[in-house]
């Protein structure tokens, strides 16, 4: 166990900094759901958004390609695999174009980003990656593309030759000996690890392993990674398309830093010559927003001052709201409400459902509801209200406090579990529920106005899709890297993914 300070400075690290770096993402509409600074051997601080805590897991999302370099650490160490593997002759059984440029698809080539297969963000992330990979043509060179192919194939590799799913094979070597409970990592419909995403963790779990990176492979008295793999992740390996930024094993190289990245801010930044990590877990459709807003702040962050943290820490709590009840409650619980209309429509053509889940979330997950929401009810009692609904096979039952406080609820979609924390209220003839999906980064914010024929849904998203789009179509291909067209095409996108956003309607049937 690393020591507790009483405050930041016992550990060389300034409150004062700390504040400005969170009030900022505040005020630039990032939500940050925790931060942990660890100096000189000591937490230096560890503080949360309620209702987010140490304890529940968060998506990673591109944190998880630096979990399989690890992965691939260990099985060059064991002698499973080298650098130069070569990926072909172990995925004989998909059909791919012979070609020369095969040999020099390798594991290093793969780490690196340099496999020299076409990939865009844009694809069927549900889909079958290694098929994807090998039918994919080659591109003029090989040069840096940052792609998820290249680390789900990573995934596979492993699991064909080790016979264990990637989170199996790191458990016993990586997880359990820094007293990591076994994580939940998306898998595909082929039972595979997903390479680029997919992996939850604690704030406090991503933090030590970016603590054993800093101290060369070790956690206290042993040394877990393989000797010198935290040395060789962090050496430059390539160029980027980013300006100032460095790229190792799956690990982005930053000013005095290596580091774990995932999109929307995610990030365990290793400062080996301060004796530093910085882990946090974020909500913002724009990382680049939430990175500029740290750097702003990094040069006083390692020096010594105070105050302002601790009234902020208090102050960043979501005020569960209350409200008035409505006397409609009774006649509402006697309807069923089925989904129908235009939006139903829009999810069977685009694949994406109406869902707890948000679109921008949705987007990224390797498995997806199997059909969209239907068949809610509702159910009020003097302190909550329990809404209940269907998705595909799947069926949902949320908890919504109602007096002031929220609940906490599980469900799972699509064999993704979920954490609700949940609250509900009236106002102006509306009924709002709230849902946060702890573990994921989300929240839902529905909206329900209803009528003796039915009710129509409103849903407000965050992160919210349109952003999401436009934020991602440069980099994911959709829009050409053109100064001037580029931003007006992306506004385009942004409006488009605006209809995934019309309200939904329902239709009210009597319980029998």
């Amino acid at each position: 166990m690393l020591e507790r300070v009483n405050r930041p400075e016992d550990a060389g690290v300034n409150s004062d900094a700390i504040y400005a770096f969170l009030k900022e993402l505040e005020e630039g509409g990032a939500e940050n759901h925790g931060l942990l600074i660890i100096r000189n051997d000591k937490v230096a601080f560890e503080g949360y958004k309620y209702p987010y805590a140490a304890t529940i897991p968060h998506t990673m999302f591109s944190v998880t390609k630096s979990l399989v370099s690890t992965a691939v650490g260990f099985a060059i160490a064991e002698n499973i695999i080298s650098l130069d593997t070569k990926i072909e002759p172990y995925f004989s059984e998909y059909f791919h174009v012979k070609s020369k440029r095969w040999d020099k698809v390798t594991v290093e080539a793969l780490l690196t980003m340099r496999s020299g297969k076409a990939f865009t963000f844009l694809q069927d992330m549900t889909a079958d990656y290694a098929k994807q990979f090998m039918l994919s043509p080659f591109r003029a060179n090989n040069k840096f593309l940052y792609s998820n192919n290249d680390a789900y194939m990573l995934s596979a590799l492993l699991q064909k030759i080790t016979g264990e799913k990637v989170v199996d094979y790191l458990t016993p070597r990586l997880f359990e000996p820094l007293g990591i409970k076994k994580p939940f990592w998306e898998t595909n419909t082929l039972d595979v690890c997903i390479g680029g995403t997919g992996c939850y963790l604690t704030l406090p779990d991503m933090a030590k392993i970016g603590y054993c990176y800093l101290n060369g492979g070790r956690y206290g008295e042993k040394q877990v990674l393989p000797v010198g793999w935290a040395e060789k992740v962090a050496e430059q390996r390539t160029d980027t398309m980013e300006k100032g930024t460095g790229y190792g094993y799956y690990f982005w190289l930053r000013k005095d830093c290596f580091m774990m990245d995932g999109m929307m801010g995610q990030f365990c930044m290793i400062f080996p010559k301060l004796n530093a990590v910085v882990a946090m877990t974020n909500c913002s459709e724009s990382e680049q927003f939430v990175l500029e807003a740290f750097y702003r702040r990094y040069e006083r962050m390692f020096i010594e001052e105070d105050e302002l943290l601790k009234n902020y820490q208090k102050e960043r709590r979501e005020k569960v709201i209350a409200g008035k009840r409505d006397g409609t409650e009774k006649e509402i619980e006697k309807n069923v409400y089925r989904i129908k209309g235009r939006a139903l429509r829009i999810a069977r053509i685009s694949g994406y459902p109406v869902s707890l889940i948000p679109h921008a979330i949705n987007a990224t997950v390797a498995r997806r509801s199997e059909g969209s929401m239907t068949d809610l009810r509702f159910s009020f009692t003097d302190d909550k209200c329990v809404m209940t609904w269907k998705e595909g096979p799947d069926t949902v039952t949320c908890h919504l406090g109602m007096n002031g406080e929220a609940l906490l609820s599980e469900t799972t979609i699509a064999g993704y579990p979920y954490t609700m924390w949940s609250y509900a209220y009236w106002e102006k003839k509306k009924f709002h529920a709230v849902v946060r999906l702890l573990n994921t980064l989300a929240t839902q914010h529905f909206i329900f106005s209803f009528s003796p024929q039915g009710m129509r849904m409103e849903v407000i998203s965050k992160p919210d899709f349109g952003k999401f789009c436009s934020e991602n179509a440069v980099a994911g291909g959709a829009v050409p890297d053109i100064p001037y067209l580029a931003p007006l095409l992306c506004k385009n996108i942004e409006q488009l993914a605006g209809l995934f956003a019309l309200p939904v309607q329902f239709v009210a049937v009597k319980e029998k």
